[in-house]
């Protein structure tokens, strides 16, 4: 059940000052008995049936799910989860390091158990014929059909994967190299593709329906369509800053966050010829992600958001 606005705080507006409307606002107290630290949000998810999930960081991970009224913790999840997403066909993911469980009908499911140390887990993606792919601290997983295997000699953040099967992803700054956008064909050979960017300092990286390719950095995001790269910069103050994490919209529109990560004050949608920057309706946001009926779910330091994005202007 989607929570209701119902839920916002006590004198919160019914929108943002850029206009988006304000659905719900989880806080400490929101939130209730689940008594989830607020500062260690990590991820949430909404499935296509309308749950919501909420998977919290620090040393003792836990997964929350809202039952309509109230948070309740979810035990039988055979890992801690550390990151959510939703799937192709709408079912919640779950990863933990390099393990990954599906959740359907009530039922978990673990994929391809990995066995290894390979850090937590920064992401979760998909890839055609129902690959699913899991960013760690030190490498990229990709599990299909075939089994699992790892790329690494490189410190990866985000991945995303185009039609085509080819993963894009970003090099964490704690490489030794430093940031930089990797890409893995198909057949699983990597190449360094950070000098054709144009963009310094990629962090995000995501991917259009269109198979666009869009990856953020500092003072806004690059497009690549397969032949040619494309930088479009923010304006005002956000391009100051680096964009972090990137999300498409169901109606193919990009958002950003940008701010000095892992937290931003920045967001931003662009709609294929200009950025336009919208208040995030919080202080410090962390993460965003989409509902499967365009409404948009941001982490914060407070706790967590729910808008509506208002019509473009």
């Amino acid at each position: 059940p989607r929570p209701a606005a119902g839920q916002l705080p006590p004198g919160a507006p019914a929108r943002t000052s850029t206009g988006d409307e304000l659905l719900a606002v989880f806080t400490e107290a929101g939130l209730g008995a689940a008594g989830l630290p607020l500062r260690q949000i990590a991820a949430v998810a909404v499935t296509a049936d309308g749950e919501l999930w909420l998977a919290t960081g620090g040393s003792e991970p836990r997964l929350l799910r809202f039952d309509g009224s109230a948070w309740r913790e979810e035990t039988a999840s055979p890992l801690p989860a550390q990151v959510l997403a939703r799937g192709p066909d709408g079912a919640l993911w779950a990863a933990a390091g390099c393990d990954a469980a599906r959740y359907s009908a009530g039922r978990w499911e673990l994929a391809a158990p990995c066995g290894q140390n390979t850090g937590r887990a920064h992401a979760i993606d998909f890839g055609p014929q129902g690959s699913v792919w899991l960013t760690t601290d030190f490498a990229l997983h990709r599990i299909d059909t075939q089994g699992r295997r790892a790329f690494d000699g490189f410190y990866p953040l985000r991945a995303a994967i185009t039609p085509d099967g080819a993963a894009w992803v970003t090099r964490s700054p704690l490489d030794p190299a430093g940031p930089g956008l990797v890409a893995i064909d198909p057949s699983g050979a990597t190449r360094d593709v950070t000098s054709q960017l144009q963009l310094q300092n990629p962090l995000a990286v995501a991917v259009a329906p269109d198979g666009t390719l869009w990856v953020g950095g500092t003072g806004g995001a690059a497009s690549f369509d397969g032949r040619t790269w494309r930088v479009y910069p923010i304006d005002g103050r956000a391009a100051e800053l680096r964009v972090h994490e990137l999300a498409v919209a169901p109606d193919g529109d990009l958002w950003a966050i940008s701010g000095d990560a892992p937290v931003g004050s920045g967001l931003a949608r662009f709609d294929g010829d200009r950025w336009e920057l919208h208040d995030p309706g919080a202080a410090a946001v962390g993460g965003l992600t989409f509902a499967p009926d365009g409404s948009l779910w941001l982490t914060t330091e407070a706790g967590v958001v729910h808008l509506r994005p208002a019509q473009r202007r």
